[in-house]
Parts: C-alpha cells; sequence; structure tokens
C-alpha cells in the first residue's frame, strides 16, 4: 500500500482530470466517461487546464523576480547552519543529551520549509533531533508515557538547557501532538521549533523536497507565489493570530502538487509500483506513531475505561524520482525551454492554470489526492454520521485541514506547531481508508457543524473562510486571464 495523503474538497461544478481546450480565452473542460482511468505513469496525461493563448509574460516575470528576492543569500544560509551546529553542540553536551561511550550520538535533522525548498529570509527553523535508537520512531511498549524514554525526549527538561545557554523566548509545548520547544536564538535573529525524533514530520518533508527537486525552478516559483497570495488576502493563518483560522501554507503546497501531478509536470512518488521496483517492497519505510484512541462525543454511561494509546506503524515510502523503465516523461518542462522569456511564460500559464484548475474542480464529485497522483471519483453516497467516532472524526478532520492540533490545555497562540507535520502519510485509527476520503472530500464542500463537547473546535476553519477560499480561486482567475499584476493579485494594488 502507498503512503496517505491529504485529501481536500471544494463545491464547484466541472470536473479537473480532462482535456483542457483552449480555442476561446477561458479553458472549458470535457468531462470524461465515468470509467476513465488516466495513465498516470506511461504516457504524459493530457495537459489540464494550462492556458496557452494569454498575455501572462509580464506576471510571469514578476513571480520569477518575487521568488529570487525571497531566497535566502549566502550568508544567511551559513548563519542557519552555523546555528543548527551550535544547537548541536549544546545537546550534545548537555547532561541529557551526553551518551555513553560507543553509543551514536543523537544528530539533528532540519524539516519544513528550509529543508523542501520553500523558504524565505524570515522562516522558522525546524528542527528535529534524531534519536539513533529509535530510526523509526517509537518502540514497543513505550507508547503509554514519556518516562520510558531518554530524557531529551522531555521539552522541560529540554528548555532548560537552552535557558543556560542564553537563548531566548522560551517556551515548551509539552501537550502538542508533537511536543516541542520554541525558542529563538541568542541573538534574536531566528525562531527555532525543536523536536525530538519526530521521524513523520521529516519524512513529510523529505517528500515535498523530492517533488521540488523534480522542477526547481518551477515548484518554487509558483510555492512561493501561492503562499503570498494566500497571505496577502487574508487566509493563510492557521494559528489564527491575524483573524479566523484558515488554511496553512502546507495545505496550499499540497494542492499545487495535485495540480502540478494532473497536468503530468510531477509524477506520483508515492506510486506502489514505483515503490516495489526500486525496493523490492511496498513498504520498505515505515514509522510508528501513537494511535490517539477516538473518544466518543459524547459521555458513555455507566462510563467506559479510557482505551490505551497503541503503536501503528505508517507506511511512508517514496521514490526519489520515476523509475527508467516506467518510461515517465514530464509535461511542461523548464528544462527544454531555451530563454528566460519562454521560462517567464510557463510559470504564468501554470500559475494561471492552478487557480483555474481548483475554479473548476467539482469538490463534491471528486477528490484531490497527491497519495493517488490524480483525482479520484468519489464513491456515490457520503458516510453515515451514525458511524461510531464519526464525531471525533470531522472534528479532527477540520484541524487537519488547517494542520493544526487543538489542546484545551494550551493557548492557541502556542498551537502552531504542527504546520509541517502529519498531513500525506497519516491515517486514522479505526477508520477504513474510504471513510477517511469520503470525510476529507466532504470537508471544504460542506464543513460539517461542530459536534457536541468537540474539544477547542474555535481552532477550526469555519465554513465561512473556507467560502472565501473558493471565492478567491475565481478572482485569481480572473485577474489573471485579464492580464492583472502580482501586486493585483497579492490584492496590494
Amino acid at each position: 500500500m502507498p503512503a496517505h495523503s491529504h485529501t481536500l474538497t471544494h463545491k464547484r461544478t466541472r470536473l479537473p482530470l480532462a482535456t483542457a481546450h483552449t480555442n476561446t480565452n477561458t479553458p472549458t473542460i470535457q468531462r470524461p466517461d465515468a470509467d476513465e482511468q488516466p495513465s498516470q505513469k506511461n504516457t504524459p496525461a493530457p495537459c489540464t487546464l494550462l492556458p496557452t493563448q494569454h498575455p501572462l509574460d509580464s506576471i510571469g516575470l514578476q513571480i520569477i523576480q518575487y521568488a529570487t528576492l525571497s531566497t535566502p543569500d549566502l550568508r544567511l544560509v551559513k548563519q542557519r547552519l552555523n546555528l543548527v551546529k551550535h544547537i548541536s553542540d549544546i545537546i550534545q553536551g548537555s547532561k541529557i543529551g551526553r551518551r555513553e561511550y560507543r553509543q551514536q550520538p543523537y544528530t539533528l535533522e532540519v524539516f519544513g520549509s528550509i529543508s523542501f525548498g520553500l523558504d524565505s529570509p524570515d522562516s522558522d527553523l525546524d528542527i528535529c533531533i534524531l534519536d539513533p535508537e529509535r530510526p523509526q520512531g517509537l518502540l514497543e511498549g513505550e507508547e503509554g508515557s514519556l518516562k520510558s524514554l531518554p530524557k531529551v525526549y522531555a521539552v522541560k527538561k529540554l528548555a532548560q538547557v537552552f535557558y543556560q545557554a542564553q537563548f531566548r523566548d522560551i517556551k515548551p509545548i509539552p501537550l502538542a501532538k508533537t511536543p516541542i520547544v520554541k525558542l529563538r536564538s541568542p541573538t534574536g535573529r531566528f525562531s527555532i521549533d525543536l523536536n525530538c525524533n519526530n521521524r513523520l514530520g521529516c519524512r513529510n518533508s523529505a517528500l515535498l523536497r523530492a517533488y521540488h527537486d523534480l522542477s526547481p525552478l518551477v515548484f518554487r516559483a509558483l510555492g512561493m507565489a501561492v503562499k503570498q497570495w494566500a497571505k496577502a488576502r487574508g487566509f493563510c493563518d492557521p494559528s489564527g493570530r491575524n483573524g479566523p483560522i484558515s488554511a496553512s501554507s502546507y495545505t496550499l503546497i499540497l494542492l499545487l502538487i495535485a495540480y502540478l501531478q494532473a497536468i503530468n509536470h510531477l509524477p506520483n512518488l508515492q506510486d506502489p509500483e514505483y515503490i516495489q521496483h526500486l525496493c523490492g517492497h511496498p513498504c520498505p519505510d515505515l514509522i510508528r506513531i501513537i494511535k490517539t484512541p477516538v473518544q466518543p462525543a459524547k459521555p458513555l454511561k455507566p462510563p467506559a475505561p479510557r482505551p490505551s494509546p497503541s503503536l501503528q506503524a505508517i507506511n511512508t515510502s517514496f521514490v526519489p524520482a520515476p523509475p527508467a523503465p516506467f518510461h515517465w516523461t514530464q509535461a511542461h518542462s523548464a528544462d527544454r525551454i531555451g530563454d528566460p522569456a519562454g521560462l517567464n511564460r510557463l510559470v504564468a500559464q501554470l500559475l494561471l492554470g492552478f487557480f483555474a484548475f481548483y475554479d473548476a474542480f467539482d469538490f463534491r464529485s471528486y477528490i484531490v489526492s497527491i497519495r493517488d497522483g490524480r483525482p479520484l471519483r468519489r464513491p456515490s453516497g457520503p458516510p453515515s454520521a451514525d458511524e461510531p467516532g464519526m464525531a471525533g472524526l470531522l472534528a479532527g478532520l477540520k484541524a487537519d485541514l488547517c494542520a493544526k492540533a487543538r489542546y484545551p490545555s494550551q493557548p492557541s497562540e502556542d498551537e502552531d506547531e504542527d504546520e509541517i507535520t502529519y498531513v500525506p502519510f497519516v491515517r486514522r485509527e479505526g477508520v477504513a481508508e474510504h471513510v477517511q476520503r469520503l470525510h476529507d472530500a466532504q470537508a471544504l464542500a460542506s464543513p460539517p457543524p461542530s459536534p457536541p463537547r468537540a474539544p477547542n473546535t474555535a481552532g477550526n476553519i469555519k465554513p465561512a473562510v473556507l467560502d472565501l477560499i473558493r471565492t478567491e480561486f475565481a478572482r485569481a482567475r480572473r485577474l489573471l486571464e485579464a492580464g492583472g499584476s502580482l501586486d493585483a493579485l497579492f490584492g496590494l494594488s
């Protein structure tokens, strides 16, 4: 089985995975037969919603310039590397991080936007302390209590180490889904999120890096533009600090990858045939995480004993590129463009195609799935709301949509640490995969009301915000089709 990816839905009326006709300025979509299965390996997919007759050269240049100006310079990159080494030295020299003779030391891995090529000079440093004794996550028997783990996992003890090292604004968050320490460097220049052995977050970032590396010029330019567009338009605020809770930049990048897969600019790196061919096994990379039991929406009478947490193995396998025997060919490749003007035009066409794709996408009938590499037709009929644990599942789904985990004991301002974790490979306990997909498919199309007693549902994306996001796709499409500028797209002019 391939690894599991996030799925999103939207209320529109047209089908995305089909041939775009560009005889006029507005692309139209030809609905395929219900049983058609577009090829995703041996032949390029049809060019879906990729406009070719628009005066987009100017905005293409603006997108490339914006991505270039947002790129950290070599001096900043070196400062980050030096800071990571300094943090590593502090941990290895501390009482909780010192290892016994002949034991491998703790090492650090940077994940998040800095690791997969969508960072800017002010991006946070997301750092994971890798435990050499637990390369696949927790061991059997360790899911019940953190007390059985090495002291470096205790974020309060970890925070004390950095107090002594003169770091600033130190805030341990032990009750987060992934316990972390938030802090700033001694100079105050860098904001840091530090966790211990979040292997799943590292695998998520590695997957996005693999997609970036298949088309670095296009991926970074589009990713930076989409992120800034969402922030400027006010719906990329997963912490809710500046308004209603809305989508995370991570969610938007998953949407971008899904679009690029649909037009065959990116492959499906989680394709089980690719993985089997390269590795000889369908699940070579497993990560064990704590499986949180689904809690009933209402207290049971008589009260039932609280289920104990257990470990779940998550398949995080993917390939760095399609194996040669499958003859995958990248459509709209920047490598075949010999002049800057051609690259500018391609990037602009793809950005317009992205907005047109989701403006026209039939989220009620189809599911966006980067795990499958193409939109999937939804099975008929929504899942029953009477299924066990459904209220908790829906609340968790809405939290996933903004890449958030809410904890009643923590204030909302402390809970934005999970923006780059969990989504591509997560699977919920006790819920069949097709049911997960159905609920993911409903979330944007018609988000359900918050169930009674759902914990901290104020942190979920509200229906009005989802409607705004849908409206913004249409606005962006119309503006670019009319030859608008990047400033106009961002709403700055």
